[in-house]
């Protein structure tokens, strides 16, 4: 892809190769916790190089709690289903609650469920497929909800 540089009268001149933009990630959950402190920590008339050589530890997080947060998932806890024409990773409910009592301790965190919304509801064939024999007539549904954690720290 080329652009072409307007000059001073509106005239297009030679053309120069785009430079491609970067593709940029979504922040982990930790990064988004690490900036939002970083930015409480200082005071406002300090300057922003400050903060990149300094590096300040989120407050009330031990060194043992972040180095958890930061380690990669274990892929033996995370399950798969099909869910329309594709396969749909998940950690289970009672696996995410039993990592955060491990991580900040059975009273160091709490959730609040925020909304929850029914999305799709229809009959259907319930069991393994494959074998007609092992499934019968039952209900889907399916609900996205909103939950709210807060963590305990300190």
């Amino acid at each position: 892809m080329t652009v072409a540089a307007p000059s001073a009268n509106g005239a297009s001149t030679a053309s120069r190769p785009a430079t491609p933009r970067p593709v940029q990630r979504p922040p982990k959950a930790l990064e988004l916790i690490r900036s939002a402190d970083r930015s409480e920590a200082l005071p406002p008339s300090a300057p922003e190089s400050a903060s990149a050589a300094v590096p300040v530890q989120p407050p009330g997080f031990s060194p043992e709690q972040l180095a958890a947060l930061s380690a990669p998932l274990n892929r033996a806890n995370v399950r798969q289903r099909e869910q329309g024409r594709s396969r749909v990773s998940y950690l289970e409910g009672w696996q995410v609650i039993a990592e955060a009592n491990r991580i900040f301790g059975f009273d160091g965190w709490q959730r609040q469920t925020i909304a929850v919304r029914c999305v799709a509801q229809a009959e259907r064939l319930i069991g393994a497929r494959g074998t007609s024999r092992d499934q019968k007539s039952g209900w889907g549904v399916t609900y996205t909800a909103r939950v709210r954690v807060t963590v305990t720290a300190g």
